[in-house]
């Protein structure tokens, strides 16, 4: 043991050597191996403040999967491109859920950080200035040990960011706010936002975000006291829409997203009862959430509901009449599925006596 503790120098220097040999060897493989046409380039750095272009970017962790179709929802399959250029230092992203922001946010850093440790970056083409940290706010997480909830930890990872951002920091805020009520968690998601737009640090941001309106009240802002001193892009991932039923595209489109979250669109690929999804479809469509008269004078935040019940919906029975209905395969045109047309015939016969009774008795 004495030989060796007088050696140890030498083995530490060894294991050291290895190390970096590791993960020189690991950049390579990953490198040579890389799927898709474009594979991994050169990274270029740039001296311009807050240079952040990237040219056919993809994730190198992950490929669309295809969903089952019975759940009317496709996926792209293979690596999708994306041209990222972050214009101005704020970027605002929109997008149903499940259309990839959260993807897009952790494909830039992991590109960030990827060059400049020395490897290789899944693009094209980039030019990139140095980072002197990447401060995220993503996911929810508690800290029940020590009383710290999961609104209570987003606040503290939300408020170390604001205190120790600089000049030279990628920050990367996912969904601020989601964690308490909708007035409350979009007060403190615009206030935030428009204090990043509006500080002198000029750091680069990516902010994506369910509260659609934050476009149009920091565009309001552009030319009112305190405006904000940068101006921002807003950007959402595509998606498309036939018959009710959603296809991503995983690509980066400017401007606001036009079909909004699409939140419903989750629950019934989560298997919510067809009763259930009407009753918050029509919710959705009329509700509004208002502060009450004189609360702002008595410091009382509450936001007043606009509900009002509905007549009549489709009870459950209905709802199942109608699914298959409309996804009858002489509706929807499969004429495939309909055979020789005489199981069709039985099953449609069936289906309409079955309509004709509900419609009867409502």
């Amino acid at each position: 043991m004495h030989a060796f503790a007088e050696e140890l120098p030498r083995f530490e220097r060894v294991v050291s050597a290895m190390c970096d040999l590791d993960v020189l060897q690991s950049f390579a493989t990953t490198c040579a191996s890389a799927r898709g046409s474009i594979g991994f380039t050169r990274p270029n750095f740039s001296s311009t403040p807050n240079a952040l272009e990237l040219t056919r970017s993809w994730h190198p962790l992950l490929r669309p999967s295809i969903v089952d179709k019975a759940k009317r929802i496709t996926h792209n399959a293979g690596i999708v491109e994306n041209n990222i250029s972050m214009e101005v230092p704020f970027t605002l992203l929109t997008g149903p859920n499940m259309s990839g922001k959260s993807s897009l946010l952790r494909q830039i850093a992991l590109t960030v950080i990827l060059a400049q440790i020395g490897c290789y970056v899944p693009c094209s083409m980039s030019s990139i200035s140095i980072c002197d940290a990447i401060m995220t706010r993503i996911g929810g997480d508690d800290n029940l040990a020590n009383g710290v909830s999961t609104f209570l930890n987003e606040m503290n990872g939300t408020a170390k960011i604001l205190t120790d951002i600089t000049p030279s920091t990628l920050v990367i805020l996912d969904e601020l706010g989601r964690g308490t009520s909708t007035l409350d968690g979009y007060a403190i998601a615009f206030a935030v936002a428009h204090h990043l737009t509006s500080s002198s640090s000029s750091a680069r941001v990516l902010f994506a975000t369910h509260y659609h309106d934050l476009i149009q009240d920091l565009s309001a802002c552009n030319g009112a006291e305190n405006a904000p001193q940068h101006s921002f892009k807003a950007y959402h991932i595509g998606v498309e829409s036939t018959r009710g039923a959603l296809r991503f595209t995983y690509k980066l489109e400017r401007g606001a997203a036009p079909l909004g979250s699409c939140a419903l669109n989750v629950a019934r690929l989560a298997g919510f009862p067809p009763g259930i999804l009407t009753r918050a479809a029509h919710v959705a469509h009329t509700v509004n959430f208002n502060r009450a008269s004189g609360a702002a004078a008595d410091g009382d935040n509450r936001a007043i509901s606009s509900y009002v019940p509905p007549e009549k919906l489709l009870s459950q029975r209905e709802h199942v009449a109608l699914h298959a209905l409309c996804s009858d395969a002489a509706v929807c045109g499969d004429a495939e599925a309909l055979g020789d047309g005489a199981a069709w015939a039985r099953a449609f016969y069936a289906l309409w006596l079955e309509c004709s009774t509900l419609a009867r008795k409502s």
